[in-house]
């Protein structure tokens, strides 16, 4: 009887001790692996650079201070990333979302507020430094030196993350007057074309046939006025007809947008069409343009309803 009491009690122990483990890991961002891997090269880059910059500036070589430099910042990120993104990351959300019921992604609520962007990730950096930063230091310079260089680390990870926090949200108001500035040029690059259909249409002498004259304004009036609508009809008529005879002239491009030729001699627009000759450089228009953003927009909503349904699921499943 005991025994069975034993291995009951053993079973579930080891059914809970599984569940909590798949929701733990169900809280690691699918990304990890890359994340982790680019950044410790990156890291293992800029300390290669730092280093042989060192020898150089010191008169020594460059090359032995580039890899030793190298092999530590290596190191170093990876040890740094690799805590944070598989224990401190999935622990801090996985506690958020047991003391709050639901992540704020399966709610709805993305990171809006610039306060949000600039927070984001901080506690998780600060850990991730706090403890990466002991080890490491108690691995090479021993346990003495664990508190001092826990701190540092914390400080200079919280202080990195905060400077990374700054340039996103920099980048994200320069990209929005960017594109503030894009539909400002193009709705002022519309106006005229807006304008003159709507003078055309509001226009009391617009007819099915502009080669007609009205009958009210030849009954109205003398014969010298319909001389008049006839003969300024012609010239018109012998203008267009002047423009379309002239080398590389249509109607459709004297009928064009006023400002497509100021466009077209700028210098942005020149290199484009050089390069487009022997690189695979095309250049879009406005409506390509949108298309492409609604393309991407309608992918990233796709993604984000994916990422919601599946917190849902795993939520509904650790129950």
């Amino acid at each position: 009887m005991s025994s069975q009491a034993s291995s009951s009690t053993t079973k579930t122990g080891k059914s809970s001790i599984s569940k909590t483990f798949t929701t733990f890991a169900g809280h690691v961002d699918p990304g990890a692996p890359v994340f982790v891997a680019t950044a410790t090269l990156v890291s293992g880059a800029l300390g290669a650079t730092g280093g042989a910059l060192v020898g150089v500036i010191r008169t020594m070589n460059p090359i032995y201070f580039s890899v030793h430099s190298a092999l530590n910042t290596a190191v170093t990120g990876f040890v740094f990333f690799g805590i944070r993104e598989y224990l401190i990351s999935p622990t801090l959300s996985l506690r958020s979302e047991m003391i709050r019921g639901r992540s704020e992604k399966s709610l709805g609520k993305l990171p809006a507020s610039l306060n949000e962007m600039k927070m984001e990730k901080m506690v998780d950096s600060t850990l991730s430094g706090l403890l990466s930063g002991g080890i490491l230091s108690g691995i090479v310079r021993g346990k003495q030196t664990i508190p001092r260089a826990a701190l540092t680390a914390s400080l200079l990870a919280g202080i990195l993350q905060y400077g990374t926090n700054q340039s996103r949200i920099i980048r994200l108001r320069y990209l929005a007057s960017r594109q503030f500035d894009h539909d400002l040029s193009l709705e002022h690059a519309s106006s005229p074309i807006h304008t003159a259909s709507a003078s055309s249409s509001s226009s009391p002498q617009t007819s099915l046939n502009p080669l007609v004259p009205k009958e009210g304004s030849s009954s109205s009036h003398t014969g010298t006025r319909g001389e008049t609508d006839w003969d300024r009809t012609n010239s018109r008529l012998d203008m267009t007809k002047s423009d379309s005879k002239l080398p590389g002239r249509t109607m459709r491009e004297s009928m064009a947008d006023p400002l497509a030729k100021d466009k077209s001699d700028t210098l942005p627009t020149k290199i484009l069409s050089s390069l487009s000759s022997f690189l695979p450089i095309r250049q879009l228009s406005n409506e390509a343009y949108l298309e492409t953003l609604q393309r991407k927009r309608s992918e990233v909503d796709k993604r984000l309803k994916e990422i919601e349904e599946e917190e849902l699921r795993i939520f509904e499943s650790s129950k």
